[in-house]
């Protein structure tokens, strides 16, 4: 995993919750 702790967590959110991180992570 790179050190992105900005797309990377976004990823990771959308990932674990597709409905909480698919708007967390747009945001």
């Amino acid at each position: 995993m790179p050190t992105s702790p900005g797309p990377a967590k976004q990823n990771s959110d959308a990932r674990a919750d597709p409905k909480r991180g698919f708007t967390t992570g747009r945001r």
